[in-house]
């Protein structure tokens, strides 16, 4: 695998990259955060924590740093919930999502500048919430770059609940 110049791994198959999602418990409690307005991608969508793997940099390990840098809690480590992936998301390069969970030790939630609300809610509500029935379908229809990702937070949320052993509605 080598670097392109703008730092998308590359890979026989084609370029792709790495992103973590970060499902944080406290209690049955789940970390959600709202993206700030103006913060680019995503602005003013409710989130898991997460963002980019660097190049060279260990998947585990960015979750860790991203979580540390949006939200300010350092926990002991990760535990692996699943893997999934989405086509042509960004430039044309695939990406590979992998989501990682964790205890909270404290409700304390000191958010980056990306954000600008933290919420503690049940894992089935922000399914239900997110995810009402038929929306993924209606954005798959209406704005196709914007299902992909959608898409895949919820395979990945679903990945999380059964991980939890938590019926899902």
């Amino acid at each position: 695998m080598s670097d392109r110049d703008d730092g998308v791994p590359s890979s026989i198959g084609g370029t792709f990259y790495v992103v973590v999602n970060i499902y944080v418990r406290l209690g049955p409690h789940l970390l959600i955060l709202k993206r700030a307005k103006g913060s680019g991608r995503n602005s003013g969508r409710w989130t898991v924590p997460g963002g980019f793997v660097e190049p060279g940099e260990e998947p585990e390990h960015a979750g860790l740093r991203e979580l540390r840098e949006e939200t300010g809690l350092q926990p002991s480590g990760l535990d692996l919930v699943g893997v999934g992936r989405a086509d042509g998301r960004r430039d044309g390069a695939d990406a590979l999502f992998i989501a990682y969970a964790c205890q909270s030790p404290t409700s304390e939630i000191a958010i980056s500048d990306e954000h600008d609300m933290s919420r503690w809610i049940l894992p089935t509500d922000y399914l239900a919430e997110c995810f009402p029935a038929g929306a993924v379908e209606r954005l798959r229809l209406q704005a196709p770059r914007q299902f992909e990702l959608l898409a895949s937070l919820k395979n990945s949320l679903e990945q999380y609940l059964d991980w939890l052993r938590i019926p899902r509605r």
